[in-house]
């Protein structure tokens, strides 16, 4: 194995910019041979990528970012290995992602009581798979059509967690997440664990099926790293990381950008391995 490595990427499947084509053809420039698309709640990005990287001579982990919740939280864990055609598997994705439909449909139409006549079928059209549709793609439309004038204010103003127009995901238990994944042979990784308050959640995680940590993230200090690297030792973790690009913003890590060794994918192979 030679060149760069991320194991966290978007596409335009959910709420990345790219095409799964067109990032692949980014991550063959960028020297990128081994990566994981890891659209939010779906799996219809990794079979074009493959498609598009065989031919290049790069190598695809499939991969999925599922949308759980526990106590409370809001968290993400990433599926590597996810078999998508596992009927569990997809049964619980296309929950999740229809979960995601009618909470647009909902915060539509507080726009529109607001006095914003955007429209559902508009931002639907937006997604490149209708169920993976979300606040980016509503973002989008609203300000493209100039009825807000940048994306940031429509968080600001309107969908951030006290907005308005905020409406509060429907996600699957993250228990029942990590039973399921680990049934169909993935290995779960609590994504970019800086977001969460982390005290006491793998203590419950752990023994419900969580099998990695995703120490190396651009939103992670240095420090971070450190106290998620003595962690993962700690729980016995495999340890992964990427770049969570999304092909969005001019400033965001680029893809292959955090260095990773080879042992992370060796790791995560083991660990495959180990748990079918």
């Amino acid at each position: 194995m030679s060149g760069l490595i991320d194991l966290h990427l978007h596409t335009t499947c959910s709420d990345g910019a790219l095409p799964p084509e067109t990032l692949v053809a980014e991550l063959a420039e960028a020297g990128v041979t081994v990566f994981a698309v890891t659209d939010h709640d779906t799996v219809a990005g990794v079979a074009p990528a493959r498609a598009a990287a065989e031919p290049l001579g790069l190598r695809i982990i499939p991969g999925a970012e599922m949308s759980v919740v526990h106590r409370g939280q809001d968290l993400h864990i990433l599926a590597y290995f996810l078999d998508g055609d596992d009927p569990d598997v997809a049964e619980l994705l296309h929950r999740v992602r229809a979960s995601r439909f009618d909470r647009m449909r909902e915060m539509v139409a507080r726009l529109n009581g607001l006095g914003i006549p955007v429209s559902l079928d508009a931002v639907v059209a937006r997604a490149a798979d209708r169920l993976s549709v979300g606040r980016v793609h509503l973002a989008e439309e609203l300000v493209d059509r100039k009825w807000v004038d940048h994306y940031r204010d429509v968080f600001r103003y309107y969908l951030s967690d006290r907005g308005p127009a905020h409406v509060p995901k429907l996600t699957a238990d993250a228990a029942e997440t990590l039973q399921v994944l680990r049934r169909s042979g993935a290995v779960p990784v609590l994504a970019h664990p800086g977001a969460y308050v982390i005290d006491g959640l793998l203590e419950e995680l752990v023994p419900a099926g969580l099998l990695g940590l995703e120490v190396y993230h651009p939103s992670h200090s240095t420090a971070q790293q450190l106290e998620y690297r003595d962690l993962a030792k700690e729980w016995g973790l495999v340890v992964t990381g990427g770049s969570d690009f999304h092909g969005r913003h001019e400033n965001e890590a680029r893809p292959g950008s955090l260095g990773l060794e080879e042992s992370i994918v060796e790791a995560l192979e083991n660990c495959r391995d180990e748990n079918r």
